[in-house]
């Protein structure tokens, strides 16, 4: 909305209440990733790494942080087969996650001890106040795609499940603060038409 940005606008506030104010309910999203692939005819193995954190601040009256950070490791590999109009595949892939999520108070001890210590510097340092953990498990993929090309007509139907019932994520711990890896699917479908210089 134009007046989330307009408040990005402004100058930036002087006074820790009047930045909270400012800040207050506008999400703050970081995110980086790179994932160097190999194909090899029907078969693909790609490696990746990928950093994500999301905190916005909450409730004017008790401030609070509302955290999500994971820092994935690992590879997946996959293969491809096509039989007519019909393309299926499957891949295999491991995570290693690190990561917290969750909801404090800005008036917790430990968080103001870190914040007068200068010790919190980065994303991560706020996970490990919340009590990031480190979570490893496998997972899989699946998808399949329907193609059919007649004259200057194309139709292509797409169905992927991914992290079928979701990627469990082992800890070793009692009760996990690492962000799950849930079942994702997705359904597309194109129809083009070519009409010489218009398509």
């Amino acid at each position: 909305p134009s007046e989330d940005m307009d408040r990005l606008n402004e100058e930036v506030a002087t006074t820790t209440t009047a930045l909270y104010n400012q800040l207050s309910g506008f999400p703050i999203h970081i995110g980086a990733s790179i994932a160097p692939s190999i194909k090899l005819g029907r078969f693909g193995i790609s490696v990746y790494s990928a950093a994500q954190t999301n905190i916005t601040l909450l409730n004017n009256t008790h401030p609070m942080i509302d955290i999500y950070h994971k820092e994935d490791n690992g590879f997946i590999m996959g293969y491809a087969a096509k039989s007519g109009h019909l393309s299926f595949g499957f891949a295999l892939k491991y995570l290693k996650r690190r990561g917290a999520e969750g909801v404090r108070s800005l008036f917790d001890p430990d968080l103001i001890e870190a914040i007068g210590s200068g010790t919190m510097d980065t994303p991560g340092d706020f996970a490990a106040i919340l009590g990031e953990q480190e979570g490893k498990g496998w997972g899989f993929d699946l998808g399949v795609e329907y193609f059919k090309k007649t004259g200057s007509s194309e139709v292509a139907v797409g169905l992927s499940i991914m992290d079928v019932n979701g990627t469990k994520l082992y800890t070793g711990a009692v009760e996990s603060t690492v962000p799950k890896q849930p079942m994702a699917v997705n359904f597309g479908m194109s129809i083009k038409q070519d009409y010489g210089i218009f398509d």
